[in-house]
C-alpha cells in the first residue's frame, strides 16, 4: 500500500514556475521562463537567472513574482541563481495547492553597475494566487484530478485489505434490518441479506472444486451429471421447514396449484413458493448451479428460469415411485435430501433409454440431466422409511 503511494506521487506531483519581473530601472531579470519540470528528489532545477537592476535613486528595488503551483503537502527547495556568482537558497515547507509564492529581491549596499557583485536577499510570503494563465490552470486542475483518482484508489485498496483482514480475523456486520422470525429456520432465508454466513451454512464444502477448470464432474449415466452443492445442515432444515408448513400434496392429477389444475405426472410435494422460499431457491440456481451447468453443457447460458421447485416425499405407504416421464424443462436438478440406506431403503432413478440406474445417492448432491426427449427416466420404489428429494425444472 505505502509503497503504491509514494509512487504515484513521484507521477503525480510536480511544480509549475513562471517568473514575472517588475520594477523601475533596469529590468530584474533576463529572462523570465516558464517551467513545468517534474519534482525530483525534493529539488526544484534552476528557473531564472537575474541581475538586480537599480535606478539613480537609492539604490532600488525590484519585485519578481513566482507562482508555484503543488499538487499536494510536500516539502521542496527552490534554488535560485542571481548575478554570475551569487546563489540564494531557500527552503519552503507544507506547500498549498495553486499557492503563489512572492519572492522580493533588494539590492544592498551596491551601486548602479555592481549588480555582478551585490548580494541578494528573498523575502518569501505566501498569498492566494489571483491571476494564473489557462495553460497553468488547465495543468493544475488535470493534475489535481490525477492526484485524487491516486489517493482514491490507495483509499480503496486500504479499505479492501481492512475489510479482508476483519472480515477473517474479527468478523462481520450482520443485517439484521430483515431478518424475520415467521419461519421454523429463519436463517434460511438470510441469502439475499446475510449471503457470507449463508454460504457457510448451506453450501457444500465442496462445491467450489467442481468450478475448477481440472475438476472432472462425475456421469453416472451419460449426460447426467453429478456434484455436491447443498451442506447437510440444509438438506435437513429444507425438510423440516416443508414438514413444519405440512401442507403435502394428495399425488392427483388435479393441482389447484398449477395454472390449469392439471399435473399430467403427480408427486406427493410442496412447492417453494407454499413456504415463502421460492425468490431464495431461483437465487439458488443462478448462483450454485448454473454455473456448474455452464461447465457441463457448454455453449447455453441458463437465465435460471423455473416455475416448478418442489420437495417430493416417497414412503412405501403413500406414493412410492413415479411412472417413466420427461420433465417440462432444458435441464432438471434433483438433489437428494436424505441418507440412502440409513433414512431409506430403495429408491433411486432409472434412465430408460441410457438403461441406467443411480441408487445410492448422496445427501446435498444433485443430478444434472437433460428433461425433454432424450432422457426419459422413472422414481424406483421407495420400500422402506422415507425418500426427499428436491426437483427443479430449469427453463421450461
Amino acid at each position: 500500500m505505502y509503497t503504491y503511494l509514494v509512487l504515484w506521487a513521484q507521477v503525480a506531483f510536480y511544480v509549475t514556475v513562471k517568473a514575472q519581473a517588475l520594477g523601475d530601472g533596469s529590468a530584474i531579470c533576463q529572462n523570465s521562463p516558464t517551467t513545468n519540470e517534474p519534482f525530483s528528489n525534493n529539488i526544484a532545477p534552476q528557473m531564472c537567472s537575474c541581475n538586480p537592476g537599480y535606478t539613480n535613486d537609492s539604490g532600488g528595488m525590484g519585485t519578481v513574482f513566482y507562482t508555484v503551483y503543488y499538487q499536494a503537502l510536500i516539502s521542496g527547495s527552490l534554488r535560485m541563481t542571481w548575478g554570475n556568482a551569487t546563489t540564494t537558497s531557500v527552503t519552503v515547507t507544507n506547500l498549498l495547492p495553486a499557492t503563489e509564492y512572492r519572492m522580493t529581491v533588494v539590492a544592498q549596499n551596491g551601486l548602479p553597475g555592481d549588480e555582478g557583485n551585490s548580494s541578494a536577499s528573498l523575502n518569501v510570503t505566501t498569498q492566494s494566487a489571483l491571476q494564473s494563465t489557462s495553460t497553468l490552470v488547465i495543468v493544475g486542475v488535470a493534475s489535481a484530478f490525477v492526484a485524487l483518482i491516486g489517493v482514491l484508489l490507495f483509499v480503496l485498496l486500504l479499505v479492501i485489505s481492512c475489510m479482508s483482514v476483519n472480515l477473517e480475523e474479527y468478523g462481520h456486520l450482520l443485517n439484521r434490518e430483515s431478518y424475520t422470525t415467521e419461519h421454523l429456520h429463519n436463517d434460511m432465508y438470510q441469502l439475499f441479506d446475510n449471503r457470507l454466513d449463508w454460504e457457510r451454512k448451506y453450501i457444500h464444502e465442496n462445491w467450489t472444486k467442481v468450478l475448477d477448470p481440472n475438476f472432472v464432474i462425475e456421469q453416472p449415466c451419460p449426460d447426467v451429471f453429478w456434484f455436491p452443492v447443498m451442506s447437510e445442515v440444509f438438506t435437513k432444515q429444507l425438510v423440516e421447514e416443508t414438514e413444519h408448513f405440512g401442507q403435502w400434496s394428495n399425488g392427483k392429477n388435479e393441482d389447484k396449484r398449477l395454472q390449469g389444475g392439471y399435473e399430467n405426472v403427480p408427486t406427493v410435494d410442496i412447492h417453494m413458493n407454499q413456504v415463502g422460499f421460492e425468490r431464495h431457491w431461483l437465487e439458488f440456481l443462478r448462483a450454485y448451479i448454473v454455473p456448474a451447468q455452464i461447465k457441463v453443457f457448454p455453449g447455453y447460458y441458463s437465465k435460471a428460469n423455473a416455475l416448478m421447485n418442489f420437495i417430493v416425499k416417497y414412503t412405501p405407504t403413500g406414493q412410492s415411485f413415479l411412472r417413466p416421464h420427461h420433465d417440462s424443462s432444458t435441464f432438471t436438478i434433483n438433489v437428494a435430501l436424505s441418507r440412502a440406506g440409513v433414512d431409506y431403503e430403495g429408491g433411486g432413478c432409472r434412465f430408460v433409454r441410457q438403461n441406467c440406474s443411480i441408487v445410492d445417492t448422496r445427501l446435498g448432491w444433485t443430478f444434472m440431466h437433460p428433461g425433454r426427449l432424450t432422457h426419459y427416466h422413472e422414481g424406483l420404489p421407495t420400500v422402506k422409511g422415507t425418500r426427499y428429494i428436491m426437483v427443479s425444472f430449469v427453463d421450461p
